[in-house]
């Protein structure tokens, strides 16, 4: 199994943070697909967005 993550600087007219993204796949030659994403702010909050749940990746939860 291959992981990626990625962390995006994010800002607006409140606070700004990082847009954690977290993707895996099985091989070189698959697809990659979207695990977790999470914004975590200036102060440490963190703020889920989109998490897969489930053992075969069929659910998604959305926040």
């Amino acid at each position: 199994m291959m992981w990626q993550k990625l962390k995006i600087p994010v800002s607006g007219s409140k606070s700004e943070g990082l847009l954690y993204v977290h993707s895996s796949r099985g091989g070189p030659f698959q697809r990659w697909h979207l695990d977790e994403v999470f914004l975590e702010l200036k102060d440490g909050q963190q703020i889920p967005v989109f998490k897969l749940s489930g053992e075969n990746g069929d659910e998604v939860k959305k926040e």
